[in-house]
């Protein structure tokens, strides 16, 4: 992580701790941001990280331009995101561009498209939110356009270097310059929600804490 104000235990905390309704609580109402839903995950574990984009073109070719894609890949440093717009009626990420991944140690994989080989990708335990899986590949019917681009999704740009979080929820998409702000407070919003389940285990009544939570 590239942003010496956001440390590496604060960014475990929250990777392991946090839930994007804590980062949707918070950001209610910011255009700035962005949550989408209905993604299916090969694992329990959220993605937190800074992005690095995929752009795929769905046409029919001989040349996929695989090795930009790969060489991209093993150029991403440790704890980074790759998040990639495909096609849901095909495959650019399996199991091979997940051992590839999760050899470079990235947080995980977002695909606005379809992956495969969810039953490997499950059984390593990456963390790989895609909208679908499709048996069929890339090959003949798209290619690898552009890298560290930005996605329009929805009217929503996504851009390298900025940030994602992900759990079984969905995934929450928000700019590098609100990065310290937003992890800072969902930190403290962890804290505070320790402390309830805290009290809920030592019997404290709804209405006392209510009175002092002012509701939850």
């Amino acid at each position: 992580m590239k942003n010496l104000k956001l440390n590496v235990d604060l960014l475990n905390k929250i990777r392991e701790q946090a839930c994007t309704g804590m980062f949707s609580d918070l950001t209610d109402g910011n255009n700035k941001v962005r949550i989408w839903n209905e993604f299916k995950s090969t694992s329990n574990k959220n993605i937190l990280g800074i992005i690095r984009t995929v752009d795929i073109e769905t046409i029919k070719t001989d040349d996929e331009n695989l090795s930009l894609g790969l060489s991209f890949l093993t150029s991403m440093s440790k704890g980074e995101v790759i998040v990639v717009k495909g096609s849901n009626d095909f495959a650019y990420f399996g199991e091979l561009m997940a051992n590839l991944a999760s050899r470079q140690g990235l947080s995980g994989a977002l695909i606005f498209g379809a992956s495969r080989d969810s039953r490997a990708i499950t059984k390593m335990n990456f963390p790989l939110y895609a909208k679908s899986f499709h048996p069929v590949d890339i090959k003949g019917r798209g290619r690898v356009s552009k890298v560290d681009s930005d996605l329009l999704i929805d009217n929503y740009k996504i851009s390298s270097l900025s940030w994602v979080f992900a759990d079984s929820d969905g995934a929450f998409f928000f700019p590098s310059a609100m990065a310290v702000e937003i992890l800072t407070d969902v930190e403290k919003m962890i804290d505070k929600e320790t402390l309830i389940l805290k009290q809920i285990s030592e019997n404290v009544s709804g209405a006392e804490l209510a009175n002092l939570h002012k509701g939850f």
